[in-house]
């Protein structure tokens, strides 16, 4: 009686563990995702690599920082929301108009996230002081995420 007891104690145990990994992949929703933003991007003009730093307020994120980094045609970076929840992302059409950014996952309730953004931008000054450009606009985005 008592091993049967302890196997019935295991079997639940084991659901309880599996049960929120199996239901976390299937409960993700396709969402859309807007977000507007002023952005600060320098650029080596010698090289082409970049640094980008922006903080914006978004659906999904609140209020957010981002960072990322990249050099021609490719570029990561982490978007940090309000809570301290992460999106990462990568971005291939550097320079393209306009860039697709695609979200590759993340931390929290982003984990296994998945999505693409793409920005238009206002407001934009360039200022070049060689090697350099900096490059600062606000930048409005329209997208779908799914967590």
């Amino acid at each position: 009686m008592f091993k049967r007891k302890l196997n019935i104690v295991l079997a639940f145990a084991v659901c309880a563990i599996l049960l929120p990994m199996t239901m976390s992949a299937e409960d993700q929703v396709t969402r859309p995702f807007k977000a507007q933003s002023n952005a600060t991007q320098v650029v080596n003009l010698m090289t082409g690599d970049w640094l980008f730093e922006e903080w914006g307020e978004g659906t999904h994120t609140g209020r957010y920082t981002n960072e990322g980094s990249g050099h021609p045609g490719y570029g990561s970076g982490v978007l940090t929301a309000a809570d301290g929840d992460q999106i990462f992302w990568d971005v291939t059409q550097v320079g393209g108009n306009p860039p697709v950014v695609v979200f590759t996952g993340g931390t929290g309730r982003f984990e296994n996230a998945s999505g693409e953004l793409t920005g238009e931008t206002s407001n934009m000054e360039v200022v070049i002081d060689w090697p350099t450009m900096t490059i600062t606009a606000t930048v409005h985005y329209t997208g779908w995420i799914r967590y």
